[in-house]
């Protein structure tokens, strides 16, 4: 019963369905969806990470200066986690 995602069924995520249904559970299959929506959803936070680079390379540009860099960074780390908390 891994975390790991496939394009298909796997036999653990079966395995999991059928626990979940033991206990009175209604658990959903992990399938291609997911691991679509978290691949697009990866590929916007890589994106957004080398915006924040490039905004902490050029923190002293006055008009990024102004966007706090320090704050920003932040912000991105917090999302970042967040977002590896949500697909636990």
């Amino acid at each position: 019963m891994g975390n790991a995602l496939s394009f298909g069924t796997t036999a653990s995520e079966s395995q999991r369905v059928l626990a979940g249904g033991a206990v009175g559970l209604a658990v959903d299959p992990r399938g291609t969806a997911d691991i679509v929506m978290i691949t697009v959803i990866s590929a916007v936070y890589g994106l957004d990470a080398v915006a924040v680079g490039y905004l902490l390379w050029n923190r002293r540009y006055p008009p990024l200066r102004s966007k706090s860099p320090a704050i920003m960074a932040g912000c991105m780390a917090a999302a970042v986690l967040w977002f590896a908390g949500d697909i636990q």
